[in-house]
């Protein structure tokens, strides 16, 4: 039977130099660091996934999320393919919490050189621009 990759958005919230991260549970990549984000849904526009998936998951509110770049990441043993469409968005309101307790089960706001670690794959080739087209986070850190 042949596989296809899943299609998810990362949201990557911005609040001054720090970015809103959680604590992956349950299902590839348990354990692991990531931005809010989730699957696209059909019919749902890159932005509006960006901005359900960070309320959905950690009941912030962003403002309009603008395009960043992508990843396509394979995890190995997992049987998973993510193409990640990376968005950025600006903190507007809300105190992080864990609002998917079945996803998460911790959340907080970090420094992108102090990023706890590990992080889930792509978010890892995020960081480390395997992205396209390439991205730097030393780039885009002033923004």
């Amino acid at each position: 039977m042949k596989q296809y990759p899943s299609v998810g958005v990362g949201a990557v919230v911005r609040r001054g130099d720090e970015i809103l991260l959680m604590r992956r549970i349950n299902g590839p990549g348990s354990g692991t660091w990531c931005t809010p984000g989730g699957r696209l849904e059909f019919g749902e526009s890159f932005e509006d996934c960006a901005i359900r998936e960070t309320a959905e998951e950690t009941g912030v509110t962003v403002g309009t999320p603008r395009f960043l770049t992508l990843t396509s990441s394979a995890l190995k043993g997992d049987d998973h393919h993510y193409i990640t469409i990376w968005m950025e968005c600006d903190y507007v309101d809300g105190i992080p919490r864990i609002a998917a307790e079945d996803e998460a089960n911790q959340v907080g706001w970090f420094k992108v050189n102090q990023m706890p670690l590990p992080l889930f794959p792509p978010m890892e080739e995020l960081f480390n621009g395997r992205t396209y087209p390439t991205f730097s986070w030393s780039d885009s850190h002033d923004r």
